[in-house]
């Protein structure tokens, strides 16, 4: 996962932790649609209106990137923890 030096987070974090109070507000089923315009909202007013093929690649890489460190970090101890207390699917 590609980070951001230490030193560089500050700029970002108080803007994360306000959008991430107020998204945490929310009924679950509402969080989805919020935080997709949020994401979507960020990448309008960033990127330009057009956009090359390069630029879709390099959104849909960190994207990507994005959502893989998230299950390895996350999810995937839920995971591994559950096949040690069920059993793993043989």
């Amino acid at each position: 996962m590609p980070y951001i030096q230490y030193d560089q987070r500050p700029a970002y974090d108080p803007s994360i932790a306000y959008l991430c109070t107020r998204l945490r507000t929310l009924p679950t089923n509402d969080m989805v649609g919020h935080l997709t315009y949020v994401i979507f909202a960020l990448l309008v007013r960033m990127l330009p209106k057009n956009a090359k093929f390069f630029d879709r690649a390099v959104l849909e890489e960190a994207a990507s990137r994005a959502v893989q460190e998230y299950v390895r970090r996350h999810m995937d101890p839920y995971e591994d923890d559950a096949i040690q207390r069920n059993g793993d699917v043989t």
